[in-house]
């Protein structure tokens, strides 16, 4: 279908108001992410049933979306990434803190796969304590409760993130 003159016109405007204004969305209506690198360290003896060496640092990236900052609403959000799978973990509502929270859990490998028994995850210290959608760096300790879909094992997690 062919268009007259002013109709493609009228189209090339609003399809590059569109563009435009997608593109210059204010900070508050993105989602915050900080990423950067992990160290997670199995510690309980349920780990090692699964192949995970107790005590042996791995190292993943990370990314972390906190709730109530940009578009990211109630939800909390951590996900671990390693070369060949990645874990991710969500607490639909609140902040994570030093009691553990059963999260939503999912991992990737081949496929995708929702964990049966979802994990529960805590944040044992987190600098600064209120970050904002401007923090440059966000520093974040914690421990997972069901990691990796393995219900006893418990791991620690430390990372320093930078915005994204």
């Amino acid at each position: 279908m062919r268009l007259g003159f002013s109709g493609s016109v009228v189209n090339a405007l609003t399809l590059a108001a569109v563009v435009l204004g997608l593109s210059a969305l204010p900070a508050s209506a993105q989602s915050v992410e900080f990423r950067g690198k992990a160290t997670v360290i199995p510690k309980s003896k349920a780990c090692a049933e699964y192949g995970w060496d107790v005590g042996k640092k791995t190292t993943a990236n990370m990314r972390y979306r906190p709730p109530k900052l940009g578009s990211n609403g109630d939800l909390t959000k951590i996900a671990l990434f390693y070369p060949f799978w990645s874990t991710s973990f969500t607490l639909e509502k609140g902040r994570l803190g030093s009691k553990f929270k059963t999260v939503s859990s999912f991992g990737m490998s081949a496929s995708p796969y929702f964990y049966t028994e979802n994990a529960a995850v805590r944040v044992t210290s987190l600098s600064p304590s209120k970050i904002t959608a401007t923090t440059k760096t966000v520093k974040i300790e914690g421990e997972v409760r069901g990691f990796d879909e393995m219900p006893k094992c418990v791991v620690t997690f430390n990372a320093k993130l930078k915005p994204h």
